[in-house]
């Protein structure tokens, strides 16, 4: 068993291994060309930021994408979701990419205003589970579109007061 800090393991590190006659305490290097796995902890590097969502003028919604970062070995991905401010969370069936780094719910409706998601990565060495990011889902009607100097919104390409990215 070779067991090394984590800091210490590239895909270029090279390793000298010596063996010791337990009767004579001789050591000796071996000179054989070995190939090894190393399978790398699971760790969440980035986790997910919170996001808002808009319900639109005439009603119809938008989506609200969160992403997360990992590092591992066999990464899997699960995204989960609360309803109940982060108390108990289950597995989300609905929306695009459930099951990568990076999620885009369904279209919302105000109801979904609150909800937490986090994401469950699990490798061959271990599972890590990010922060949670709350949705905030607002009536396009109530968000302040104010404009300064009579300048339209940046990105609001045809002044209608809802960006034109939506």
């Amino acid at each position: 068993t070779i067991n090394l800090p984590t800091n210490a393991i590239s895909a270029a590190t090279t390793f000298n291994v010596f063996a010791t006659n337990s009767a004579t305490g001789c050591a000796r290097q071996l000179t054989a060309t070995q190939s090894i796995t190393l399978l790398i902890e699971t760790t969440i590097s980035e986790h997910p930021e919170d996001a808002t969502a808009l319900i639109l003028i005439g009603g119809s919604s938008t989506t609200a994408t969160f992403s997360v970062a990992a590092m591992g070995s066999g990464l899997v991905y699960q995204w989960q979701e609360s309803t109940d401010g982060g108390l108990i969370f289950a597995n989300v069936t609905t929306g695009q990419g459930i099951a990568t780094a990076s999620f885009k719910t369904a279209p919302v409706s105000t109801s979904d205003s609150g909800t937490r998601f986090r994401c469950v990565v699990t490798g061959a060495c271990g599972e890590a589970t990010s922060d949670s990011a709350t949705l905030t889902v607002e009536d396009a009607d109530n968000v302040d579109n104010s404009v300064e100097d009579g300048a339209p919104n940046e990105g609001d390409g045809n002044n209608d007061g809802i960006p034109d990215a939506l």
